[in-house]
């Protein structure tokens, strides 16, 4: 978890209007690193933590599957916001 709350304090560090999604959001999930490659058939992946209301409250992952004409690969973090219906 402890590089789940680094994710989200460094993208608050690079974009602090940022924020107010994190105050305004009923939950997110933090990946902080998710890798993803193709050669011709491609995949990615990545495990993280849910939070709620800014409590970690479970894991999560991330799972995905690309067919084309693809090459190459990289690795990147993810977070995902939730809002209430209105």
């Amino acid at each position: 978890m402890i590089p789940c709350r680094l994710a989200v304090a460094a993208v608050k560090k690079a974009d602090p209007s940022i924020t107010k999604f994190y105050e305004k959001s009923v939950g997110w999930a933090v990946f902080p690193s998710v890798a993803k490659g193709a050669i011709g058939i491609g995949g990615a992946g990545g495990s993280g933590v849910l939070f709620e209301k800014g409590k970690a409250v479970g894991k999560t992952s991330l799972a995905q599957v690309t067919i084309g004409l693809a090459l190459g690969g990289q690795k990147f973090g993810f977070e995902p916001f939730g809002q209430k219906k209105k």
